[in-house]
């Protein structure tokens, strides 16, 4: 079967994807603006499903390796608030778990294809050396790709280890919480479950403070 753009040269594939993931910014952009404006207005019910497309394009938004995740969610409570903490909150547990899963489900051989696409030279090496691996060989080799104090931490901690990483601005290099997220499901490690429970307790400290004590607590 033949994969669906495979007709067009690499550049073009890869501007095509840039160019969906521009798009993807500027509407949340504008529907977050447009939903203000209902908002001052008093038109609840179509605010009300205009806010609700924004998270979702802001969890899809996050799912995506590279993808600023932290100055996304940071930059949304200065705009708009305490109010919308809770709702930063759960999006980013949204976002951060379609990442798992597309590295849980989703065939290797695809992530293989999109990251060479986009260029990551990297990312596509790893991907390759995991295709064919059983789960502990690529715990092996993601231990290999990893700081050695943080690798030594992989296996017995795991789950801490997960946690702290997706509060560590240094993981950019991993492709943010979107590509760590992203490795774990590849590793086969870790339950849907806990890898839940995890994302939510790692990502709740800043939305908790903001809707606590207010957006003083970020400048």
């Amino acid at each position: 079967m033949t994969r669906p753009l495979s007709f067009l040269p690499r550049p073009v594939r890869l501007a095509l994807r840039l160019a969906l993931v521009a798009a993807l910014v500027w509407a949340l952009l504008a529907l977050s603006d447009r939903a203000m404006a209902l908002v001052m207005r008093f038109e609840t019910g179509e605010a009300r499903m205009l806010s609700a497309a924004i998270f979702a394009a802001y969890a899809l938004l996050l799912a995506i390796p590279f993808v600023p995740a932290v100055e996304i969610g940071i930059s949304i409570l200065v705009m708009r608030g305490a109010d919308y903490a809770p709702f930063v909150w759960g999006a980013t547990g949204a976002g951060l778990m379609i990442a798992w899963a597309a590295g849980r489900f989703v065939p290797l051989t695809f992530l293989v294809r999109l990251a060479r696409d986009l260029r990551l030279v990297r990312i596509e090496a790893l991907l390759m050396r995991l295709r064919d691996m059983n789960p502990p060989a690529r715990a092996a080799a993601l231990s290999a790709a990893l700081p050695r104090p943080v690798a030594a931490l992989l296996t017995d901690w795991r789950y801490l280890t997960l946690a702290l990483l997706l509060n560590l601005p240094g993981t950019i290099v991993l492709g943010g919480g979107g590509g760590l997220m992203l490795l774990a499901g590849m590793s086969g490690l870790f339950r849907g479950p806990l890898v839940l429970a995890t994302v939510l307790l790692a990502t709740l400290p800043v939305p908790l403070a903001v809707w606590l004590l207010g957006t003083g607590v970020l400048a």
